[in-house]
Formats: structure tokens, sequence, C-alpha cells
């Protein structure tokens, strides 16, 4: 689930409850993803696994200010309790795996690589084996690539 907001959340909890009991499919997975934190508290709360989602600008693009300032909001939402990850674009994966000291998942993508790329890139072995990373999502070309 992806772009949960205030609007969409009652909606939406319905659903994914009422799927969850359908299919018989543990609430903790599914990822329930937002950059409105606030939003994900229920889902946290009722057993869903919840993730914020990272918006900010590439870390090269922002002031030491305004760097220091996305990495204080990380360290708030982690502190929170409201979610169990945050996801980010892999761009921010040094930033983040240096600086935020905190115990939270993390979850990112490399959607510019592919999978033989991502291996060959200098600095995936350390995504491979930081143990705070739970999933890296690669974006293959396929006979359906948009």
């Amino acid at each position: 689930m992806k772009n949960l907001t205030s609007a969409n959340l009652d909606s939406v909890f319905a659903e994914l409850t009422r799927l969850t009991k359908c299919y018989d499919v543990d609430r903790s997975r599914l990822i329930v993803e937002s950059h409105n934190r606030s939003a994900l508290r229920k889902f946290t709360q009722e057993g869903f696994y919840t993730s914020y989602y990272v918006d900010f600008p590439p870390p090269p693009d922002l002031s030491v200010d305004e760097l220091n300032r996305c990495i204080d909001t990380l360290r708030t939402v982690a502190d929170s309790g409201d979610v169990r990850a945050i996801s980010f674009p892999g761009w921010w994966y040094s930033t983040i795996s240096e600086r935020l000291d905190r115990n939270i998942d993390l979850l990112t993508w490399e959607h510019r690589k592919t999978q033989l790329v991502f291996f060959l890139v200098p600095g995936s072995d350390a995504m491979l084996n930081d143990n705070r990373l739970k999933v890296i999502l690669i974006k293959d070309k396929g006979n359906y690539h948009r």
C-alpha cells in the first residue's frame, strides 16, 4: 500500500483489514507506506508493517542546515513509534545509514540500476550487509517496462 493520507485512512484500513481476513494474510506481511506518519499510526498499532516515505530532495541538493533538518525529522519519526520502517530512494542510503543512528528498519530502491549493475557498483556490499536494510527494490526492464 502506498500513498496513505488522512483523507483515505479509514477506507484503506477497512479494506486492508477485510482483505487480510478474507485471504488469511498476516498484517505484518504487508507494507503500508506514506509520508504522513500520523496516518500510519493506526496501522502500526493494529499490527501492519508501516513505513515512512522519505520525499526529500537528494542530499547533495541540500544545504548543511536543510540536510540536518531532514535527519532531525527522520529521528523524530523513528523515535515516535508511529512506524516500523523508513523508505527512501537509494541516493539517501549512505546519509541515513551514517547519520540516523536509530533502531528502525530501512527500505530502499534503486530504480536506475539493473540487478547486475547494482551488484557491481561500489557501496552495494554495504547495503547488502546492513542488518537494518530489509528491502532493496531494483527496477529491471522487462517486456512491460514503461
